[in-house]
């Protein structure tokens, strides 16, 4: 999912962060209320003298501003909904409004910034960069690099450069957002687990595991101070934290942080929620990285039957489940029930992602090992083959996945060649007796 702020702008914003791991955050200008203090006193005084002393102007004025804040509130609306096409024709239409207060004013910001995270949902990245880049500009100008605001739009341009694989330039706009909390919210250190638990993803998906547990237990440990350690706060962190010692290979501290994690979730949450499903699904994979699959399959199908109720809101996630049981079945050799899952997976690929998407072509390599252990080699070779051509198609010749498809290819022609000359001279055999 896309996580995006709108810049609330007119009215400062009085809010406190969630810190729910990698959470989604937005920040609604119809939900913002001003900061009472010395400073914003003294400026509202003085706007109320300006707006007296202007006499017949002000109608002109706030017609404008009706005007534009009518076509930001509608083009964020639609927005909302993905009508991403109209939204962006209401967006245009704010912003010629807003730049006849200036071409640098902050609500000039706001429309440029609704604009980006559209463009960015529709996948045009190429327009959307300039305008991400051009918001921070002018926030810096107007509001200052530590306002929260700005922080927000440089929360924007991270999630924008971490969706494109450019790590290197997010990891710098996520030290600037959490450098404006660190300025708007002062000693409040849960305000700073969200953009922590950001940059943790960040070297994760760089393959610097060992930086990103650093990150991942200072944030559990924050959490722990703030909130307590049997809260649901720090159930996400240790969550989180659980997944990252399995991917650096410390299955150990995984299984006992998500245990951990799973204890508190299901104490204080309903027993169908997602995140016990989300829980249940990664000590599934902790189990299977150790063989130790009768408990993995255990756990991974209680998850399962928690995640079939949220199938509409879950699919992806379900439909990973789904491979990592299939996955489960097919080394315990329990192959019908192992087809019966990957299918399913495939099928909910297909259908959210498209026939060429490179999680359908992972679906569908999963199936061909599958009939390739049955000895079904003409429908894995099929499927194989299918496979690669995704893989080549989007990911390119060289990518890890296309080569790993190819090598089981070539691995199944030469297995079911043998095969099918044993059975050619058994043949032999049986008619010369």
């Amino acid at each position: 999912m896309l996580r995006f702020c709108a810049i609330s702008l007119g009215r400062r914003a009085r809010h406190g962060l969630s810190v729910c791991a990698l959470v989604t955050m937005l920040l609604c200008p119809a939900q913002a209320q001003e900061l009472s203090s010395p400073a914003n006193e003294a400026a509202k005084n003085e706007a109320a003298k300006n707006e007296a002393s202007a006499g017949q102007t002000k109608p002109t004025s706030a017609l404008k501003q009706q005007a534009w804040k009518r076509a930001l509130e509608r083009g964020q609306a639609l927005a909302e909904k993905g009508r991403y096409v109209e939204a962006e024709s209401s967006l245009v239409e704010a912003l010629k409004s807003a730049e006849r207060f200036g071409l640098n004013d902050p609500q000039v910001a706001a429309c440029l910034n609704g604009l980006a995270h559209s463009y960015h949902a529709r996948g045009n990245r190429e327009a959307a960069e300039p305008l991400y880049l051009r918001t921070i500009k002018i926030l810096e100008s107007s509001l200052g690099s530590a306002d929260i605001e700005t922080g927000n739009a440089y929360l924007n341009l991270a999630e924008f450069y971490r969706g494109a694989d450019r790590f290197s330039e997010a990891e710098p706009a996520y030290q600037r957002w959490m450098q404006s909390l660190e300025t708007s919210f002062g000693a409040n250190p849960a305000t700073l687990i969200s953009p922590i638990n950001s940059l943790a993803l960040v070297y994760y998906l760089e393959g610097r595991h060992e930086p990103s547990i650093g990150l991942l237990e200072k944030s559990l440990s924050i959490a722990e101070e703030t909130f307590g350690p049997h809260h649901t706060q720090t159930a996400d962190c240790l969550n989180d934290l659980g997944v990252l010692y399995a991917a650096a290979g410390r299955p150990a501290e995984a299984e006992r942080t998500l245990f951990r994690a799973l204890d508190i979730r299901e104490e204080l949450l309903d027993s169908d929620d997602l995140a016990v499903a989300r829980t249940l699904s990664h000590l599934g994979e902790v189990y299977r990285s150790r063989l130790h699959f009768a408990e993995a399959e255990q756990t991974l199908v209680r998850s399962l039957s928690i995640g079939e109720k949220h199938e509409v809101s879950w699919p992806t996630e379900l439909a990973t489940l789904l491979n990592n049981l299939g996955e489960t079945y097919r080394v315990q050799r329990e192959f019908e029930e192992a087809e019966l899952v990957f299918t399913r997976s495939r099928k909910i690929w297909e259908s959210v992602s498209g026939p060429d998407h490179p999680e359908t072509a992972t679906a569908i390599y999963n199936l061909a090992s599958l009939h390739r252990d049955q000895g079904r080699f003409d429908e894995a070779a099929e499927l194989f083959r299918r496979s690669i051509d995704v893989f080549e198609k989007v990911l390119g010749d060289g990518h890890p996945k296309a080569v790993t498809a190819r090598d089981a290819y070539r691995r199944l022609i030469g297995d079911a060649g043998r095969v099918r000359e044993a059975s050619r001279l058994q043949g032999k055999v049986v008619r010369s007796n």
